[in-house]
């Protein structure tokens, strides 16, 4: 699967998503935050958490397409 592929359509619109939930940037994509450093620790829970998210989205369904939600 090609990276343009993957952003398109509604899976593209589930990271955009993810990403302003987190509060997470993407330039080019580079995903980036900034955060003053009393909050660091939460700038970089929310960062994982993001980058989660988006790799779950990687995973195979049970139909055998990437991105999608079993239902068994």
């Amino acid at each position: 699967m090609t990276s343009t592929r993957f952003l398109a359509g509604s899976r593209g619109q589930l990271i955009e998503r993810i990403l302003g939930e987190e509060r997470v940037a993407q330039d080019r994509g580079v995903f980036q935050l900034d955060a003053p450093i009393d909050s660091l620790s939460d700038a970089l829970f929310r960062y994982g958490r993001a980058l989660t998210r988006i790799y779950d989205l990687t995973l195979p369904a049970e139909g055998g397409e990437a991105g999608g939600v079993g239902t068994g």
